[in-house]
C-alpha cells in the first residue's frame, strides 16, 4: 500500500490542490452574482432533470462501454484488460483515499468543471454558434479525459474511450441549456459520486 499511496500522490495532491483552488476562484468570481445565481438553485424541477440526465450518461456510458469493447477486440484481436489510462487512474487514487476522492472528484471537481465548461465556454461559444459551442465544448471535454499512452493497444483503447466523453460533455450542455446550471451540476455530481462508489465497493 505504501508504494501505491506514494505513486498516486503524484497525481492526487496536485489535482486536489489545483480544483481547490479553482472553486475558490470561481466562488469569488460569482460572489458579487450570487444572488442571481441563487435563482437557478432554488427550484425543485431541475433538480429532477439532472437526476434523469445522469442516468442517461450511465447508461451512455455503458452502452459505449459495450461498443468499444467489440472495437478494440476487432482492431487488436484481444479483449480490454482495463480502462483507459485516466479511469485506471482513478481507481487506483480511489483505492487509497476513497473519502477524499468521493470530495474531490465527486463533487468539488464536477461543480468546477460546470462552471468552467457550460457557464464558462460553452455560454461564450454560443453566442456565436449554438451548434459549435455543442461540438467544441464536447470534444474539449472529451479530449481533457484523454491521456497518452506509451503501446499502440493503448492508444487504440485511449482513441475508443474519447467518444464516451464526448457524449457525456454534449449531454451535460443538453441539461445546462434546457434546465439550467443545477441540473448540469447535479447530473454531473450524481454521475462522478456513482462512479467512485462503485470503484470503493469493487465493483
Amino acid at each position: 500500500v505504501d508504494d501505491l499511496s506514494s505513486n498516486v500522490d503524484v497525481v492526487m495532491f496536485p489535482n486536489t490542490i489545483a480544483y481547490c483552488l479553482m472553486f475558490v476562484l470561481i466562488v469569488l468570481i460569482i460572489f458579487p452574482f450570487r444572488r442571481k445565481l441563487s435563482s437557478q438553485f432554488n427550484k425543485l424541477k431541475p433538480y429532477f432533470y439532472g437526476l434523469g440526465f445522469t442516468g442517461l450518461l450511465i447508461c451512455g456510458s455503458i452502452v459505449w462501454g459495450i461498443i468499444s469493447n467489440y472495437l478494440y477486440i476487432a482492431f487488436t484481436g484481444e479483449p480490454p484488460t482495463t480502462g483507459n489510462i485516466n479511469q485506471a487512474t482513478l481507481e487506483k487514487i480511489i483505492s487509497v483515499y476513497p473519502v477524499l476522492s468521493l470530495i474531490i472528484f465527486g463533487i468539488v471537481g464536477p461543480v468546477v468543471e460546470e462552471f468552467g465548461y457550460r457557464v464558462g465556454l460553452f455560454n461564450f461559444l454560443r453566442r456565436k454558434n449554438r451548434i459549435f459551442a455543442y461540438i467544441i465544448s464536447a470534444i474539449i471535454f472529451g479530449l481533457i479525459h484523454f491521456t497518452i499512452p506509451s503501446t499502440q493497444s493503448g492508444w487504440i483503447n485511449e482513441l475508443l474511450q474519447i467518444p464516451n466523453y464526448i457524449i457525456a460533455g454534449a449531454l451535460l450542455c443538453l441539461a445546462y441549456e434546457k434546465y439550467g446550471l443545477s441540473a448540469s451540476i447535479t447530473a454531473h455530481v450524481l454521475n462522478n459520486v456513482f462512479s467512485v462508489i462503485l470503484v470503493m465497493v469493487g465493483v
